[in-house]
């Protein structure tokens, strides 16, 4: 059986590797940021042309364990009828959503050599996509390894948090209509 997707896992690791490489991913000590902290002003491997305007980086829930969750955002290209995002989240457990980003509904898709090329039918067409590693300790986001959550209760109050901090960065998407979408290898896609 061929594999599902036609590049190896050391070229998509390396791509997040060296994408996480970038100032906004190094932690330091927590200052008041902005959305520009985030902006990512250039991609390894992006296909010619304009780069797609993109946020990416960690933000703060739990000052008390330096949990930081990692999100990459993905501003639509295409204006619509009413605007949207949409938030990713993949399931496993423990599972990035930068693999949802990378290999399902996200704007680019890895080729061999980590050169990437646009997913035609991409969701950033129409809509604000929003993916992040949740919870604490999950792709490139991270805890201190003693403080890893085991209850659903404090990862909601967690992810809680990173809303009302995202949103205060990025004021222009709070009144969208929002959906979340849950990828489970074992189960299909939810959206709500």
């Amino acid at each position: 059986m061929a594999p599902l997707f036609p590049w190896r896992r050391e070229s998509v690791l390396a791509l997040l590797y060296t994408l996480c490489c970038f100032s906004f991913w190094l932690p330091t000590a927590y200052a008041e940021k902005t959305a520009g902290d985030y902006f990512v002003h250039s991609l390894p491997g992006a296909p010619d042309g304009p780069l797609l305007k993109m946020h990416a980086g960690h933000i703060e829930v739990n000052p008390e364990h330096h949990g930081h969750l990692f999100f990459w955002h993905f501003q639509n290209r295409h204006l619509a009828d009413k605007p949207r995002t949409v938030i990713w989240l993949n399931g496993g457990p423990g599972c990035s959503s930068e693999d949802g980003a990378l290999m399902e509904i996200g704007p680019y898709r890895v080729g061999t050599g980590g050169k990437l090329s646009y997913n035609d039918g991409s969701w950033d067409e129409f809509a604000n996509v929003l993916f992040v590693d949740n919870p604490v300790g999950t792709g490139f986001s991270y805890v201190d390894t003693n403080s890893f959550l085991h209850e659903l209760d404090e990862m909601a109050d967690q992810f809680i948090v990173f809303l009302e901090k995202f949103f205060a960065l990025f004021p222009d998407y709070m009144h969208d209509d929002v959906s979340t979408c849950l990828a489970d290898r074992t189960q299909s896609l939810t959206v709500s």
